[in-house]
């Protein structure tokens, strides 16, 4: 599957899942293969998603085999704001 292929409303059901059950048990129950996001986020509903996480699952994919800024790309095309650490920072 490529970034692409994902749908907003695939996305939009894994943020929702992702802020009912918060960051760690959304990891948990995942079983996401990378660390939590250090530097991209997806703002929604008022809250920061783990960017990558929410794409790998709403893929299909234990692993994202895509970049983060082609993942963040990809979830702005789709409408969805994008939350860079890097830029707050600065």
């Amino acid at each position: 599957m490529d970034l692409d292929d994902l749908t907003r409303e695939s996305l939009e059901r894994e943020l929702d899942c992702f802020v009912q059950l918060g960051r760690e048990e959304y990891l948990r129950c995942n079983h996401v293969e990378h660390r939590s996001a250090v530097t991209y986020f997806i703002k929604w509903r008022g809250e920061r998603c783990d960017m990558k996480a929410v794409i790998c699952i709403a893929m299909g994919q234990p692993t994202l085999r895509f970049g983060s800024r082609r993942s963040a790309e990809a979830a702005r095309r789709l409408g969805f704001t994008i939350v860079d650490e890097n830029m707050c920072t600065r």
